[in-house]
């Protein structure tokens, strides 16, 4: 399990924190880029030891989280957030 996200370095460093036992994480202040250029995603792939087609990319904006991720060839799904829809649900969909 890994985390790409956008932010910024105080926020990236907290989560982290918080998070500590992922496998790989792709922070845009350490990767000196943002999603969805293609350099982010590599990264973590790179920290995961896996190609594309082994990752399920799960996000909240369709350029960033699916668009980017679909265009190296991983499988990527919305969570809508707002509708309060839980990760669960968006896994049951690949199970």
């Amino acid at each position: 399990m890994a985390i790409c996200s956008n932010a910024a370095t105080p926020y990236g460093e907290r989560a982290q924190s918080i998070l500590p036992l992922l496998d790989a994480y792709a922070w845009s202040f350490k990767v000196g880029t943002y999603k969805p250029d293609s350099m982010i995603y590599q990264y973590f792939l790179n920290q995961l030891q896996c190609h594309p087609n082994e990752v399920l990319f799960i996000g909240d904006t369709q350029i960033a989280d699916v668009d980017g991720p679909q265009n190296l060839g991983m499988s990527a799904q919305i969570i809508d957030r707002k509708s309060g829809e839980k990760l669960a649900n968006v896994l049951k969909a690949f199970i």
